[in-house]
C-alpha cells in the first residue's frame, strides 16, 4: 500500500526534518535492492 493511502485520516504526516522520506517508485526501488545485492558480493 502506499503510505499517504495508509496514513490518510489519521493525524500522523511524515516529515523530511525526521530523514521520514518514502520510497514508492517501484522502478527505483528495485534498483537499489539490485545494487545492494551486487555490492554484497
Amino acid at each position: 500500500m502506499h503510505p499517504r493511502s495508509l496514513l490518510a485520516g489519521t493525524e500522523i504526516r511524515p516529515k523530511r526534518s525526521f530523514g521520514q522520506n518514502f520510497l514508492v517508485d517501484d522502478t527505483h526501488r528495485e534498483a537499489i535492492a539490485r545494487l545492494c545485492l551486487q555490492l554484497a558480493r
